[in-house]
C-alpha cells in the first residue's frame, strides 16, 4: 500500500485456535471516556501471515496497512471473543469491516498508560 496508508498500532494480542487456523489474531486495546465503568475493548483483527503469532495477552506493536475483512472470520469473531476472555472491559468492538495485514509484529513491554484516553480524527493520532 501507499506511505499514507499504513498505519502502527498498539494493543494486546487476543488468540483463538480458530483464528490461529487462518494465521491472524486479534489487536484490542481498552478506550476509556470518562471512568473505568465506561470503557470498551477496540480492536482489530489482524493477518500475521507465516509470522508465528504472539502469545495471547502479549503487548504488542503492529505495522499494517488495512485490508477488508473476511466475512468468514468476521461471522466468528462474537465466538472467538466468548472462547477468550481478555482482560478488561467485558465489552470488545472489533472491527468489522477491516482488518490488518501485517507487515510487521514487534513484542512491546506494557505503555505506561495502557489506556485509549483520545479519539483523533487528524494528526497526531492517539498511539
Amino acid at each position: 500500500g501507499s506511505e499514507e496508508n499504513r498505519y502502527v498500532l498498539r494493543g494486546y494480542v487476543v488468540r483463538s485456535p480458530v483464528l490461529d487456523e487462518r494465521n491472524a489474531f486479534v489487536l484490542t486495546r481498552q478506550h476509556m471516556w470518562c471512568c473505568l465503568a465506561d470503557s470498551v475493548g477496540v480492536g482489530f483483527v489482524v493477518n500475521h501471515g507465516p509470522v508465528q503469532a504472539p502469545a495471547h495477552g502479549d503487548w504488542v506493536r503492529v505495522y499494517a496497512v488495512p485490508a477488508p475483512l473476511d466475512k468468514e472470520v468476521d461471522a466468528l469473531l462474537l465466538k472467538v471473543l466468548a472462547d477468550n476472555p481478555v482482560t478488561g472491559p467485558p465489552v470488545q468492538i472489533i472491527n468489522n469491516t477491516y482488518a490488518l495485514e501485517a507487515a510487521n509484529v514487534e513484542q512491546q513491554p506494557l505503555p505506561d498508560i495502557p489506556l485509549i484516553l483520545d479519539i483523533r480524527s487528524a494528526e497526531p493520532y492517539a498511539y
